[in-house]
């Protein structure tokens, strides 16, 4: 139960950095696992190969370029949806390329900032605090700042159909960012 708790204070702490609040840094939570030097944002174009998933494979793809979140199920797609990555302005603003797994799935509301929840947060990149969530709201569940289509956040991955995704995910679930 001790270890339960500690993961869920380390994703709060976590969070708060991705949602811009007053939160310690990611490598500062898990400095184990931080690089030895700041990592680089993404570079400016960006690769638009299509992954080749497993048959049958479910898996979650992210297109930076296009600001889109798709819901493969084998060869096909269940869901696209607009979203909001990281303005990539510093590594602690950047939504990383590469292959991760679904980490930890947490149904919220989880206040990411002081006044601030999300909700439908799935977490694939513990080193930089970086998932999945919905739009920012207020306590009475008015949405802050309803941003997609472009870069808005501090590295987490933003859409107003976070409930969808979050259903689709599993634990271990390969994403893949491009």
């Amino acid at each position: 139960m001790i270890g339960h708790k500690i993961a869920a204070v380390a994703w709060l702490i976590l969070l708060c950095s991705c949602a811009g609040g007053n939160g310690p840094s990611p490598q500062a939570v898990d400095a184990a696992s931080a690089p030895a030097g700041k990592s680089p944002a993404p570079p400016a174009t960006l690769p638009t190969v299509r992954p080749s998933p497993g048959a049958g494979e479910q898996w979650i793809e992210v297109v930076l370029d296009r600001q889109t979140v798709i819901l493969h199920d084998g060869d096909g797609i269940v869901g696209e949806f607009t979203a909001s990555a990281g303005v990539g302005t510093s590594p602690e603003t950047t939504t990383y390329l590469g292959e991760f797994r679904v980490q930890t799935l947490m149904p919220g509301p989880v206040e990411s900032a002081p006044g601030v929840y999300v909700t439908d947060v799935v977490i694939f990149d513990w080193q930089h605090g970086n998932g999945f969530h919905s739009r920012p709201v207020d306590k009475d569940g008015n949405i802050l700042d309803a941003t997609l289509g472009k870069p808005a956040t501090a590295g987490c991955i933003r859409l107003a159909e976070s409930g969808e995704l979050y259903r689709f995910a599993r634990l271990g679930m390969r994403v893949v960012i491009h």
